[in-house]
């Protein structure tokens, strides 16, 4: 039997799962270091102001004298929607998903190797004043579970507190 003490627990960036199987199938790697800072650009990372950090929601801005790409340390699931200045933008445009698939030369980014950030999103960023958005929703696969599941408990309390016609006083 292990016994760690409890800090260990709080400080565990991984899951409790076997093999990590909640990590999205893009990411290979099973590398678990949080990578820090959330948003990184080679030149002029000192122009990007982040806003919010939660974990459905990240917002930033960004000065850029001149168009670059920034490093988004974030993995992607489905669900997430990214927005300049309030303009949608689809995956696979401004924003990449950092994979085998999209970047052959696996040379990494900034002062990260190719495997810790492999999962993580890429995005090309216009010179000038630039406000983003990324928000994180339900998915509707998710939303039709959820129903299923808020009308399933629905019909069991139902059951439960519905006098049954056997039963006698």
């Amino acid at each position: 039997m292990v016994n760690l003490p409890e800090a260990d627990y709080y400080n565990y960036a991984g899951t409790t799962t076997f093999l990590n199987e909640y990590r999205p199938r893009w990411r290979q790697s099973d590398k678990l270091k949080t990578t820090d800072p959330k948003i990184f650009a080679v030149d002029e990372n000192d122009k990007i102001n982040l806003r919010t950090n939660r974990s459905n929601l990240l917002e930033f801005t960004t000065d850029f004298s001149q168009e670059q790409s920034v490093q988004i340390n974030l993995l992607y699931y489905p669900g997430w929607k990214f927005f300049n200045q309030d303009r949608e933008i689809k995956l696979g445009e401004a924003i990449k998903l950092v994979s085998l698939e999209t970047d052959e030369r696996q040379a990494g980014f900034g002062p990260w190797s190719f495997g810790e950030i492999e999962g993580t999103l890429r995005l090309s960023v216009s010179a000038g004043p630039q406000k983003y958005r990324f928000t994180f929703s339900e998915t509707p696969l998710r939303q039709t579970a959820d129903l299923i599941t808020l009308a399933s408990l629905i019909i069991v309390l139902g059951l439960a507190f519905k006098e049954s016609p056997c039963r006698r006083y």
